[in-house]
C-alpha cells in the first residue's frame, strides 16, 4: 500500500493550493483548486491596478482558500495510510512537520526538533537578512540580499530531513528530491514573479511625511501602479499623466529620493499662482483637496509661471503649507515619474483605534 506523508501533503499544497491534493491522489480536487486560486491571484493584481477594494475581496478569499487547502491535504493524505503506518508516524518526531514549523517561522522548527541552537541561530541570520533588506530595499544590492534569503530559508527547511532519524520508510529518498525541487522552482518563480510586478505593475509605497495631508498622512502604506504611465503612446508628451492624478516621483536634481504629490498640470497647460489660488488655462482651479493657500513662501516666485514644457509635468503637495514641490524644483520631467498611487491599505495609528474609514481609499 502507498502511504502518504500528511505533513508532506501540507507543505507542498503551502506551495501552491492543490500541490497536495495531487500527491495524496485527490487529482481532481487538486486541479479545481489550482485553478480557482490561480484566478483569484489574477483578479487580485487586477483590481489593485484599478483601484478596486475589490483587490482586497479576492485576496481575502485566496488566503481562506489557502487555509481550508491545508487542513484538506492533510486529511485527503491521512484517508488512505495503513493504521501500522499511523501509528509509526505519531510515535516520533516528524521531519515534514518540523519543515511546515519553519515555513511559518525560520528556526520554529529545529526547535520541534529539538536542535535549540541550530534554531537560534537560524531565527537570528532570519532576523537580520530581513533587517538588511529593508535598508537595502529598491537597490540591486536588495535583490541579490532577496534571493540569498530565498535560499537560505530552503535550506533551513530542507536540512530538517537530514538531523532527523534515518528511515528511508517514513522519508524516502525520492520524496526529499521531489520536495527540494518542488521547494527551489516555486522559490525561484515566487521572487522572479515578485520581482517582475514591483518592477512593472504594482508597488507598495510608504508616505514619509504629511506634504500630502489630509488626503494621505504621514505613516500611509498605499498601493502604486506603474501600468497607466507605460502603456501609452509614445507621442503623448504628458506619458498618459492626468490632472490630478497623485503621482511617485523623483525630482529633477534628487534621482534617488522619491516623493509623492499631486499632478496639477500637463504639457501645454498654462499656470499660474495669485493670490493664494492656483490658475490653468486661465481659470481658477477648484482644489477641494487643497490645505492652506497657494503662495510661494520665499521660494523663487515664477518657477511654474506660464506654459509647462514639452516632457514636463507641475505638481504640487495637497498641504501647501508643508510641501517641497515644483514651487521649489520646478517642473518634473515626465520620464521620472514611476507611477499612480491607486489604494490605500494601511495606517497603524488609525488602525489601532479601529478607525477603516480611509482604508481602501484614496481622494
Amino acid at each position: 500500500m502507498n502511504n502518504k506523508e500528511p505533513w508532506l501533503a501540507v507543505n507542498l499544497s503551502m506551495l501552491f493550493p492543490g500541490f497536495g491534493q495531487l500527491y495524496s491522489g485527490k487529482a481532481l480536487k487538486g486541479y479545481i483548486l489550482i485553478t480557482i486560486e490561480a484566478a483569484l491571484i489574477v483578479s487580485t493584481v487586477a483590481l489593485w491596478v484599478q483601484g478596486s477594494l475589490g483587490g482586497f475581496l479576492t485576496g481575502f478569499g485566496g488566503s481562506i482558500l489557502l487555509v481550508w487547502n491545508l487542513f484538506d491535504a492533510h486529511s485527503s493524505s491521512r484517508s488512505g495510510n495503513e493504521d501500522s503506518f499511523e501509528t509509526s508516524r505519531k510515535a516520533g518526531k516528524d521531519a515534514w512537520l518540523g519543515i511546515f514549523l519553519t515555513r511559518i517561522l525560520p528556526g520554529l522548527g529545529h526547535f520541534y526538533m529539538g536542535q535549540a541552537v541550530r534554531g537560534c541561530a537560524v531565527l537570528v541570520l532570519y532576523i537580520a537578512m530581513n533587517y538588511a533588506l529593508v535598508l537595502l530595499s529598491g537597490s540591486v544590492a536588495g535583490a541579490i540580499l532577496g534571493l540569498a534569503a530565498s535560499i537560505a530559508y530552503l535550506a533551513a527547511a530542507c536540512c530538517l530531513l537530514y538531523i532527523t532519524e534515518k528511515n528511508p520508510l517514513r522519508y524516502p529518498l525520492l520524496h526529499i528530491k521531489y520536495f527540494i525541487a518542488g521547494m527551489s522552482i516555486v522559490t525561484i518563480i515566487t521572487f522572479s514573479g515578485a520581482l517582475l510586478v514591483r518592477t512593472y505593475i504594482i508597488q507598495a509605497y510608504t508616505l514619509p511625511t504629511g506634504s500630502m495631508e489630509d488626503t494621505l498622512l504621514t505613516g500611509d502604506h498605499f498601493i502604486m501602479e506603474k501600468l497607466s504611465y507605460n502603456n501609452v503612446d509614445s507621442t503623448d508628451p504628458g506619458r498618459g499623466i492626468g490632472h490630478g492624478d497623485i503621482i511617485v516621483f523623483t525630482p529633477p536634481g534628487t534621482p534617488v529620493q522619491e516623493h509623492v504629490k499631486r499632478c496639477i498640470a500637463v504639457p501645454g497647460d498654462i499656470v499660474s499662482i495669485k493670490n493664494g489660488e492656483v490658475f490653468l488655462n486661465g481659470a481658477k482651479l477648484e482644489e477641494p483637496y487643497a490645505k492652506g493657500e497657494t503662495t510661494y513662501s520665499g521660494i523663487e516666485a515664477g518657477r511654474i509661471e506660464g506654459t509647462v514644457p514639452q516632457g514636463k509635468i507641475v505638481v504640487l503637495g495637497d498641504n501647501r503649507r508643508n510641501s517641497l514641490d515644483s514651487r521649489g524644483f520646478g517642473y518634473v520631467p515626465v520620464e521620472n515619474v514611476t507611477g499612480r498611487v491607486i489604494l490605500l491599505y494601511w495606517n497603524t495609528r488609525q488602525i489601532l483605534k479601529m478607525d477603516f474609514s480611509r482604508i481602501g481609499k484614496v481622494r
